[in-house]
């Protein structure tokens, strides 16, 4: 359904992501596990008048993305909750270049080979209350974990410790899992006639400071750090009942990226290195619905909108980090084996997007120089639900 589902729990894995109130209203205690697999194309290229041109793809292959949600009815006025899925992450190979400026070697006043990782998982334990017939309040704490790879190192300041040629970034990518905390809570009325409400607040994910055993250039222990958090969102939706055996719902979502350490801070400091990614607030909207055909089958589908978070200016500084799509389209389908198993499918299209900026780096922006990440991605889902 595209993501429409703050005010239309369908599933435990889908009502637990959006809003933990929702689990009020489904109708029976349920266990859902799901896996997505996530296949990226991205391509990067970049130009510098007078220099030269060039272009290469990312060797990013498949990425999975788990989920699991469990959903316990203990009376009827309480029900508590498990999610435990990714809910964030991205990936970058891209090889060096002697023909695209930007990944030219940092001798050369290039990156060199552009690699990045990043994977956040949460465990969101909630307790939901059905405080009259018609209002639901949930709330519960979300326990991030979260790991970080960048190569090379922007975040830190480079060193020229052989006294060989310019000063070079470091490589990030000696990481462990980092802990992180935050904090959840959802409403769910359904006092109108055929219309369902839903509004949900998931708080800043308090990450600990990202750690990072590197070397500097002759190759003596080189220890560096980053600040990273995962940002504040808030939903709202509507869903409509109205019509027989269908579900149609509205979702407005917003994300807080400008106020989240590590995603709002802009620029280089002093010393050369990168304080942020220079992200924007941005807003999205998502669209679906999905009908009961017969016994053994539903249908669904979703569009969503969002603008890109990284504006045109700062392609340059987000070539490790190219989360700009915009429009995404979903479908799927799902077969009811028995009264009390269902099995989803489902296929997402990420549209291909594109931005494009100057190539920068701590001395400024180059001139007449021109760098762009394109990207579109394909989604394949799979999941069962049972229902006790």
């Amino acid at each position: 359904m595209g993501g429409a589902s703050t005010a239309a729990p369908i599933d435990a894995v889908g009502a637990l992501y959006w809003n933990p109130a929702t689990i009020s209203g489904l109708k029976e205690s349920e266990l859902g596990f799901g896996n997505d697999m996530l296949f990226v194309d991205l391509d990067l290229g970049s130009s510098v008048t007078g220099v030269g041109s060039g272009s290469s793809e990312s060797d990013s292959s498949v990425t999975p993305i788990p989920s699991i949600g469990w959903v316990q009815k203990l009376n009827e006025t309480t029900t508590m909750g498990l999610g435990l899925g990714a809910v964030a992450g991205f990936s970058t190979n891209f090889p060096a270049s002697m023909t695209s400026p930007i990944q030219a070697p940092q001798t050369l006043g290039g990156f060199g080979r552009i690699a990045s990782s990043a994977e956040f998982l949460q465990v969101t334990p909630v307790l939901s209350l059905q405080l009259t017939e018609c209002l639901a309040v949930a709330v519960g704490p979300v326990v991030t974990l979260g790991k970080l790879q960048v190569d090379p190192f922007v975040f830190a300041a480079p060193d020229n410790a052989d006294g060989v040629g310019g000063a070079t970034y470091p490589i990030g990518m000696g990481s462990r899992y980092h802990f992180g905390i935050g904090a959840q809570a959802g409403l769910y009325y359904t006092g109108l006639q055929d219309i369902t409400l839903g509004a949900s607040i998931k708080s800043t994910q308090y990450m600990e400071q990202f750690r990072f055993q590197s070397q500097d250039e002759l190759g003596f222990q080189r220890y560096l750090k980053f600040d990273l958090d995962l940002p504040m969102i808030i939903s709202l939706g509507a869903a409509y009942h109205g019509f027989e055996n269908t579900v149609l719902a509205l979702d407005v979502r917003y994300f807080d990226y400008k106020n989240t350490q590590g995603f709002g801070d802009a620029g280089f400091a002093a010393d050369g290195s990168l304080k942020g990614l220079s992200w924007r607030n941005v807003y999205s909207i998502a669209v679906g619905g999905r009908k009961r055909l017969c016994e053994n089958l539903t249908v669904g589908g979703g569009y969503q909108y969002n603008p890109s978070p990284i504006r045109d200016s700062d392609t340059g500084v987000n070539v490790a980090s190219p989360l700009f799509q915009q429009h995404t389209l979903h479908t799927g389908a799902t077969i009811h084996l028995t009264p009390k198993v269902d099995v989803s499918m489902a296929y997402t299209y990420i549209v291909d997007a594109e931005i494009t900026g100057p190539i920068i780096t701590a001395a400024g922006n180059i001139p007449a120089s021109s760098v762009t990440s394109s990207l579109a991605a394909h989604l394949v889902s799979m999941g069962v639900s049972v229902r006790y």
